[in-house]
């Protein structure tokens, strides 16, 4: 009789094989199925373009992007070292997204100035006035606000109004 106590464990088998085929013995497409790194420019470059894409709803904050479209431009121009190929998937998205983001931004930088220039010319109605030989634009009517918070009393100087003589035809 043994004095040992049980052991529950199952016996220790040593491999007689390696646990599966060595890197070198894996066929050449599955060696290659790892990405190159991307650079922090170009990582820094999709982030930014990302915050001017979605951003870009609120006037002028597209232009956020424009840092990325750049930081993507400047990434994509930088020569790969030899012997570490670099992924440009970051900084062409960085490209696309920053492109997007700053025509929003030039698009918003647009209605703000069509707004701020359109006071006199852009609403309705307009007040023409005779000046004795033609009708001449002398009045916009109507103000630009576009919120009541905004909204003015306007005088307008009627300039080209001309006292005209009326004949009856009986002399």
């Amino acid at each position: 009789m043994s004095s040992d106590p049980p052991n529950d464990s199952p016996p220790r088998v040593e491999p007689t094989q390696p646990p599966g085929p060595l890197v070198s013995q894996l066929p050449a497409p599955l060696l290659a199925t790892t990405r190159p790194p991307s650079s922090a420019l170009a990582s820094v470059s999709l982030a930014l373009s990302i915050l001017g894409f979605l951003g870009s709803i609120i006037p002028f904050a597209g232009f956020v992007g424009t840092i990325g479209l750049i930081l993507g431009l400047v990434d994509k121009r930088q020569p790969d070292l030899p012997g570490s190929p670099r992924s440009h998937g970051q900084a062409t998205g960085g490209i696309a997204l920053g492109a997007i983001g700053t025509v929003a931004g030039l698009g918003w930088a647009l209605i703000f100035y069509w707004i701020s220039t359109a006071d006199g010319h852009a609403s309705c109605p307009h007040l023409y006035a005779f000046d004795g030989q033609e009708y001449r634009l002398d009045a916009d009517l109507a103000s630009v606000a576009i919120f009541e918070a905004a909204e003015r009393e306007d005088l307008d100087r009627l300039e080209s109004v001309r006292e005209v003589k009326v004949s009856t035809g009986s002399a």
